[in-house]
């Protein structure tokens, strides 16, 4: 009999490094999916994060270095809230929602705080009165509107903070 040398893969070696690497390659494929899912919500999170922080940074500065807040134009304790003030200028600033925009008015010119895809789902003014000076807590959720079927592109932030009117 003659000496075969064998050169070569069989074919269960060949299916074995066949499924082998597909496997391999399925499980980087689906880590790399939910990397870019989780970067994609974490972009929207932080964006949402960004003009939300923003929106109440501007309303605290407004409203710390007002001289009176008019309670008639005002809307305390519900949703929608507004809050009308009033400078030392004698500027009158609003703060209002309409259609899930936050808005800024000073003299006529209304701004909105957040582009539109980014919708004020609540937002409530609450005055809180002592003996010496008024502060006006506010309360808003902010919510990134994305594809109904994608919920990566879905964000929503609370956020709450407390401001007192300087006194002069």
């Amino acid at each position: 009999m003659k000496n075969i040398r064998k050169r070569g893969f069989t074919l269960i070696e060949v299916l074995t490094y066949i499924s082998i690497l597909i496997i391999a390659t399925l499980a980087i494929s689906s880590f790399l999916i939910w990397m870019i899912r989780f970067n994609i919500n974490m972009k929207t999170l932080r964006e949402t994060q960004h003009y939300t922080e923003r929106a109440m940074r501007i309303m605290n500065n407004e409203i710390k270095f007002s001289t009176m807040i008019i309670d008639d134009n005002s809307n305390f304790n519900n949703h929608p809230g507004k809050i009308s003030i009033k400078s030392s200028d004698g500027s009158i600033t609003d703060f209002f929602l309409y259609d899930g925009l936050l808005y800024i008015e000073k003299e006529l010119d209304k701004t909105p705080l957040f582009p539109d895809y980014i919708t004020i789902t609540n937002l409530i003014f609450r005055k809180i009165t002592n003996k010496e000076r008024n502060s006006i807590q506010i309360e808003m959720t902010a919510e990134h509107k994305g594809p109904i079927n994608r919920p990566e592109y879905q964000s929503v932030i609370n956020m709450r903070s407390t401001t007192s009117l300087r006194i002069y």
